[in-house]
């Protein structure tokens, strides 16, 4: 009989307590409760309905592009236009190419002249 009540009292031990079973409870409805936060903060069916019914549809998108053709038809270049423009920005590039001329020079003995001066020798 002993022998049956000290296993009985080492199965009691080793049950939960009910501080262990509280804090338990406690930890499992802080993470509901932040489960229900983060489901509160997404979209609903009634918002996502309404952000549907805001966007465009087929017949206005191709409404915009018509509209954006026919303003591009209307914008015609004649090729002498295109050719003054090109000359005119030929001699643009022909003034800039001019003013970024350079040169470059070797000093190939590393002797000074004077003492400080660089011999440029080729």
């Amino acid at each position: 009989m002993k022998m049956q009540s000290d296993d009985v009292m080492r199965l009691l031990e080793e049950k939960l307590h009910k501080e262990t079973f509280l804090n338990f409870e406690k930890n499992v409805d802080d993470q509901l409760g932040d489960v229900t936060k983060q489901l509160s903060r997404k979209s609903n069916i009634k918002d996502v309905c309404a952000l549907l019914d805001m966007k465009a549809n087929t017949e206005e998108v191709n409404k915009a592009l018509d509209e954006i053709h026919e303003e591009m038809d209307k914008v015609v270049v004649t090729k002498s236009e295109l050719n003054d423009a090109l000359q005119e920005q030929n001699a643009i590039n022909e003034a800039l190419c001019a003013e970024n001329c350079s040169a470059r020079w070797l000093w190939k003995s590393g002797e000074l002249q004077n003492g400080f001066a660089i011999p440029w020798e080729i």
